[in-house]
């Protein structure tokens, strides 16, 4: 049997951290390495809420609704940027966006300096 999707806030403690754990290990293995706390990782994916369905027996978490948001922000907030520079010499950083590379302007223009 399955569990009912329902929102991140509405789960119970224990069911919370063991989302959060599962949802951070699926979200740095596709981004990256994270140096956050599980704590930082909760409070981040609290401020999304996504409407997520816990599968316990398969040790799985599937998000129904709020994934690229959790991306979007982890990869700004959580998970480190990539080094761009082995990729792109400083010419060739100027035309790019540095959204794309998770970075904010400020980093952009240091690298670009």
């Amino acid at each position: 049997m399955h569990n009912a999707a329902s929102r991140l806030s509405a789960l119970a403690p224990n069911a919370l951290l063991r989302v959060v754990q599962n949802l951070r290990d699926d979200i740095t293995q596709r981004l990256g390495k994270s140096s956050a706390t599980v704590a930082e990782w909760r409070d981040l994916l609290l401020l999304v809420d996504p409407e997520v369905q816990e599968r316990p027996e398969c040790g799985t978490v599937i998000v129904r609704q709020g994934r690229a948001a959790l991306d979007r922000l982890a990869s700004h907030y959580l998970v480190p940027p990539q080094n761009v520079l082995p990729k792109l010499d400083n010419r060739s950083l100027v035309h790019e966006n540095p959204v794309d590379y998770g970075l904010s302007d400020e980093e952009w223009l240091a690298l670009c300096l």
